[in-house]
């Protein structure tokens, strides 16, 4: 079962972190999708469809320092109707990873069209705690402040006006890795970001969730289960507050 990613409104970057080790230089993985069918019930309906993704996380490992981008871009056209036109791209540096207690920055480009999203532009920076590392279990816990900046655009009534955001934002997350045998490996992080919007006397809330399971099938290619999951307490335009994923695929390493 196939179900699109989640064009979650936080974009997760924990995942790269637990799911490499440390004692590679340079790591990833890279994936991309096209796929284009006609298939209809009679020749009155024809029904034409395409998809398309390109998907990558690249990170880098110095001494001192560890560099991320993280990227997901998807594309589902059904007929002449976008239904899907979602894309991120997130940068993030963790200065002294291998301390206890280390400083990130990051910064974000993002757009998701099919739910009213034109662009939103974000930047932040705060402190990460690695509370556990062993062979086994990863736990680690980072918060901090952000400056968040979003254009919306209403999906169905799309002749009214852009609504134009501006938050800032403490943003907290909590992720663990657990490698459970040789070939098997489960991934989880939570975030939780909080701001005040002023202009409606109400504070924003926004959870966000990811659970990642790998079965590894050779050295580098394994079979990989996913759950995400987002939640607004009151969304910019009038959407759904509430998504979700389930995605299976393979993963190829490097």
């Amino acid at each position: 079962m196939l179900v699109w990613p989640l064009s979650a409104q936080i974009f997760n970057v924990e995942k790269i972190r637990l799911d490499h080790p440390e004692n590679k230089v340079i790591f990833g993985n890279i994936g991309t999708n096209f796929a284009y069918h006609n298939r209809t019930v009679n020749l009155q309906t024809p029904t034409r469809v395409f998809t398309g993704g390109l998907t990558g996380d690249v990170g880098y490992f110095s001494d001192d320092h560890l560099y991320m981008l993280i990227s997901n871009y998807q594309l589902l056209f059904v007929n002449d109707n976008k239904v899907v036109n979602f894309g991120s791209t997130h940068a993030r540096t963790q200065f002294f990873h291998k301390n206890t207690v280390s400083p990130e920055i990051y910064g974000q480009y993002q757009y998701d069209e099919a739910r009213g999203l034109q662009l939103r532009l974000l930047a932040g920076a705060g402190p990460r705690w690695r509370i556990l590392k062993t062979d086994a279990l990863n736990l680690a816990v980072g918060t901090g402040a952000m400056f968040e900046s979003e254009d919306w655009r209403d999906p169905v009534r799309t002749n009214q006006p852009m609504i134009y955001a501006r938050y800032l934002k403490s943003s907290t997350y909590f992720g663990t890795r657990y490698h459970i045998k040789d070939n098997v490996d489960l991934n989880a992080v939570i975030y939780y970001q909080v701001g005040y919007d002023r202009d409606y006397d109400q504070t924003l809330h926004r959870v966000s969730g990811d659970l990642n399971l790998a079965f590894a099938v050779f050295e580098k290619l394994s079979f990989t289960t996913a759950f995400n999951a987002a939640w607004e307490s009151r969304p910019i335009v009038p959407i759904i507050p509430f998504i979700f994923s389930v995605t299976n695929g393979i993963r190829f390493k490097f």
